[in-house]
């Protein structure tokens, strides 16, 4: 029994003479994440036209992260000839795609491992807007019943944070042409 009293007191001992230094910060480098390519397509549904917005970006640092990961992130637009008309798209995590590696809502990424994220503009302004209605469809052919309008230039802007220690990535500014459509108006029978 003393035996086993002295291997006890020489534990206490142990853990209360330990060293008392602790480990260095972890300090991670800022632009650590970045987003290296926006890709944004004009598609449709029975709904109507849509743009598919899709952000790759890359772990540029020489460790892997992992942790839980909050999205937040927002895909700001601009209409280039109105730059007043403008329109915003939130990013969370239910906008990852593969090749992501997201088990959960655990986050892993190697180093030059690339992540991918994908939204949709729906093509509504922040002032509740549908751009097909601000088009000009003045010169449009009708063919089938829809009627073009002329192509218009858009412009946007990504920022997107993954996790708290790496910070908020910003994308540079990225250009696509909508090219908007609707149904002719029909003239009323004789």
């Amino acid at each position: 029994m003393l035996l086993k009293n002295h291997w006890l007191i020489f534990i206490l001992l142990l853990l209360f003479v330990a060293c008392d230094e602790s480990l260095p910060l972890r300090i991670v480098p800022q632009n650590a994440l970045e987003i290296t390519r926006i890709i944004a397509n004009q598609e449709s549904s029975d709904a109507g036209i849509f743009i598919a917005i899709d952000i790759t970006g890359v772990n540029g640092y020489s460790e892997t992260f992992q942790d839980m990961v909050t999205v937040k992130g927002n895909v700001h637009i601009w209409w280039a000839r109105k730059p007043e008309v403008q329109a915003n798209v939130p990013i969370g995590n239910q906008h990852f795609k593969p090749p992501t590696r997201i088990s959960g809502k655990v986050l892993t990424l190697d180093p030059g491992e690339e992540f991918r994220l994908e939204t949709f503009w729906y093509l509504d302004t922040v002032d509740g807007k549908n751009i097909i209605d601000m088009l000009d469809f003045s010169n449009g052919a009708v063919v089938d019943g829809l009627v073009t309008a002329a192509p218009e230039k858009f412009n946007l802007e990504v920022q997107l944070a993954l996790f708290a220690e790496t910070g908020l990535m910003h994308s540079k500014r990225h250009e696509f042409i909508l090219k908007g459509w609707k149904l002719a108006e029909s003239s009323p029978p004789e």
